[in-house]
């Protein structure tokens, strides 16, 4: 499964971008060569639905379909992810446990909307980053991929995961970690870490090649200022350019 596109993540304030904007941006977007999906981050953001399947958003994943992309549908994000996953095994599993439940809730929510648009739905993402500093041990990397196993029986589409490094683990456990989540039949990516560089340039060429070629790689087209609250400033447009000739393998 070969995948090359980006990331849509939706916001409340995407409701004022005019369709003229929309029309703009998908125009510069289907210019760049090789990008032929949007993988859409959520769905949901906690409370914020974004107009649930008639409304704004599912407005602009018709647009998206019309311009000739394939669709990544990402499901129910959690605003408080990150701070309950990054637990013991007892408690992440637990708090994992009834993510899990809402994401399968989810995607039952916008089953009509994916067997209506059948012909541009490539899969599901499910937007539950993972990282060795949350999975560090083989407990809780276990108790992750049983979740897998369960969600994979609501979910008839091809799933896709994205993974970030911290270097908590070893190039070679990495591998081995990642390649047990593809072994289930889910895609993974794992990001580049260049915007948020939470490894320097020599760690991450050290992980890229010990990463399997079917692995994907997300490019971070942004530079971070500061984590908290999150800031980031977009790249140059030689270097985003330069991003779409890096080859993996």
């Amino acid at each position: 499964m070969n995948v090359k596109g980006v990331f849509y993540q939706p916001l409340n304030r995407d409701l004022q971008i005019s369709s003229v904007e929309w029309k703009k941006l998908l125009q510069q977007t289907t210019s760049i060569d090789g990008i032929e999906d949007i993988v859409i981050q959520w769905n949901q953001y906690g409370e914020a639905t974004f107009g649930g399947q008639e409304g704004w958003f599912a407005d602009n994943l018709e647009r998206f379909q019309s311009a000739g992309f394939g669709i990544w549908l990402g499901l129910y994000s959690d605003p408080e992810y990150f701070k309950n996953v990054h637990a013991n095994e007892a408690l992440q599993n637990q708090y994992l446990s009834s993510y899990f439940v809402k994401l399968s809730q989810n995607y039952q929510l916008w089953k009509p909307w994916i067997n209506a648009n059948q012909k541009q739905v490539r899969g599901i993402y499910i937007p539950a980053e993972l990282s060795d500093y949350d999975f560090n041990t083989p407990i809780k990397r276990e108790a992750l991929n049983k979740h897998f196993i369960d969600l994979k029986k609501h979910i008839a589409e091809p799933m896709m995961i994205s993974v970030y490094l911290s270097g908590e683990m070893s190039p070679e456990q990495t591998h081995q970690w990642v390649n047990s989540i593809e072994d289930l039949g889910i895609k993974v990516m794992v990001q580049d870490g260049r915007g948020t560089q939470l490894l320097d340039d020599s760690t991450w060429n050290k992980y890229a090649q010990a990463l399997p070629c079917k692995i994907a790689v997300i490019r971070e087209a942004f530079i971070v200022e500061k984590d908290e609250p999150f800031v980031a400033q977009k790249m140059n447009k030689s270097d985003f350019y330069s991003m779409f000739e890096q080859k993996n393998c």
